[in-house]
């Protein structure tokens, strides 16, 4: 009977170790299946001329939940009108977007001062480099 137990454990951790092994050998090949692509991002900058007295501008989208004041979001002064940010989407992704001076209250708006739909635009080339304007600010009403 000793026998047979120890054969059966024998056995049994044989089996074990080895189904172990297969497993992770299996995981192994699908985590690194050749040919996979890779997820390429581009890089662009968005460049904005706002009306003077603009001390602060900030882009907002559905890329970080329409926060109007977010500072990772904050475009860097180049001169009195002129302000930049460069961004970073996988390649082909459309992105929808405001400029704001941080908040919801000091969004753009046209030259009447009504409240514009959101801006789009589509990440097709790397290093790109894109302008836009703001008319108005919704606070300078």
């Amino acid at each position: 009977m000793k026998k047979f137990l120890y054969l059966f454990l024998s056995v049994f951790m044989v089996f074990f170790l080895f189904s172990c092994s297969s497993q992770s050998a299996f995981q192994n090949t699908q985590n690194a299946l050749p040919g996979t692509p890779e997820k390429i991002r581009f890089t662009v900058s968005f460049i904005v001329t706002v009306p003077q007295n603009t001390d602060y501008v900030y882009i907002m989208g559905d890329f970080n939940n329409w926060n109007p004041g977010d500072e990772e979001y904050r475009l860097k002064k180049i001169d009195s009108v002129t302000y930049s940010i460069t961004l970073s989407q996988e390649k082909g992704k459309t992105i929808n977007f405001k400029f704001s001076k941080g908040t919801l209250f000091s969004v753009e708006t046209d030259s009447n001062f009504y409240e514009t739909d959101p801006r789009t635009f589509r990440f097709d080339y790397n290093n790109d480099e894109v302008r836009f304007e703001v008319e108005n600010w919704l606070d300078n009403k």
